[in-house]
């Protein structure tokens, strides 16, 4: 923790744009470090509550919580304030897209998290998916240098959604359709053939590899 509230001070400190890469960076390995299990717990939900409350605000621009949901994660309107007010170019730019991919639950915008607290489902027939990835591969090819990994694994992320086309909130008809749009806006990206291919088993065998969460 003591390496991320170093590059906060840094960048908080900075009297011209900075870059926030290793503040971001920073922010994601004290993310590990408390949310490690040891046992059955996560570290953050082994503390006190004094312990818990002096941590929260010790850690500017970052989320934490330990009710019904556990996590810690980087907080998208912070860090797009400090990016905004410190940051360069490409900073500005990544975290603005940055909160523009979570959800006000902290999950991806196709992502929707279930009352009952079962596996989150995937939102399909909404064109989420294909307007996120096309704004996340605009970022990765204006600045390549740019968060490679973490951009990098976004874009995986989406690939993987749209090729497998499971655990979702939907039907096989919102899975077809995100699927469609896919293939409408994006006929040339590398998962083109996967996507085309998972539509054609949707179409003739959808029990093959059900839509549904398992």
């Amino acid at each position: 923790m003591a390496a991320y509230q170093a590059e906060y001070a840094r960048v908080q400190a900075a009297s011209a744009p900075v870059s926030l890469e290793p503040l971001f960076a920073a922010a994601e390995a004290a993310q590990g470090a408390l949310m490690k299990i040891e046992g059955e717990q996560a570290w953050i939900e082994r503390l006190d509550e004094p312990a818990y409350e002096r941590l929260r605000a010790a850690l500017p621009g970052l989320v934490l919580s330990r009710g019904v949901e556990i996590y810690a994660q980087p907080d998208p309107d912070a860090l797009l304030a400090l990016a905004e007010r410190q940051g360069g170019e490409a900073d500005r730019a990544f975290f603005r897209l940055h909160r523009a991919y979570w959800s006000a639950d902290l999950v991806p915008r196709y992502v929707r998290l279930r009352a009952d607290y079962a596996t989150p489902c995937l939102e399909y027939g909404q064109g989420e998916l294909v307007r996120l990835y096309q704004t996340w591969s605009d970022f990765q090819r204006v600045h390549p240098q740019a968060y490679p990994a973490f951009a990098g694994q976004i874009v995986a992320d989406m690939e993987e959604a749209i090729t497998l086309g499971t655990c979702t909130c939907n039907d096989v008809a919102g899975v077809l359709a995100e699927q469609q749009q896919w293939l409408t806006a994006l006929p040339d990206s590398s998962v083109a053939e996967r996507v085309r291919a998972r539509m054609q088993q949707l179409q003739t065998d959808p029990d093959a590899q059900p839509v549904w969460c398992r």
